[in-house]
């Protein structure tokens, strides 16, 4: 997962582009199947080599409750507290000790139920691919239910909710 937090950077860096592309009819007709992705995760994680994280709504809540009752007195981490508000629930899946059937059977499912959601962002490095997966409404202003997928390292990361594409562009603007 040496990649993911290049990827995440990569997201919330490119942002401003997504809204600024947000009229485009092929953005708003897409939808995740995030039902199947979720089942997915859920049929696979008693399998050999399969290790998932998750917190659902009623952790999340807790959470951010108890982040914005203690003080934090840097404002960076309130903006980002701010981004993540209307974060639903996550999954972290790592796969790289199952075995190659499990970790291929895996991959063409994922591909598959991710075929209809749009690319945000693809980051190659040599051999390695990671892409980034969502939604973005008609509106522009949100970003809905991100998925980073990448095969070669054997991640996934679900982060279903919506995420307010202005609390980004305030979290990464420099002052």
């Amino acid at each position: 997962m040496k990649g993911l937090s290049r990827v995440i950077a990569l997201v919330i860096l490119g942002v401003s582009i997504l809204s600024g592309c947000a009229a485009s009819s092929a953005i708003g007709n897409r939808r995740m199947n995030k039902t199947a992705v979720n089942n997915l995760v859920n049929r696979y994680s008693n399998k050999t080599g399969f290790e998932v994280t998750g917190v659902g709504s009623m952790g999340l809540s807790l959470l951010k409750m108890g982040a914005k009752m203690v003080d934090l007195g840097d404002v960076d981490t309130k903006k980002a507290i701010r981004v993540i508000d209307g974060l639903k629930s996550f999954r972290v899946v790592d796969y790289s000790d199952a075995s190659e059937y499990n970790k291929n059977a895996f991959d063409r499912k994922v591909k598959r139920y991710l075929g209809n959601t749009n690319v945000l962002f693809e980051d190659r490095d040599g051999t390695d691919i990671t892409r980034v997966y969502g939604i973005v409404p008609e509106d522009g202003g949100k970003i809905k239910d991100v998925v980073v997928y990448n095969p070669t390292e054997s991640t996934l990361v679900c982060l279903f909710g919506s995420f307010d594409i202005d609390k980004i562009k305030d979290l990464i603007s420099v002052d």
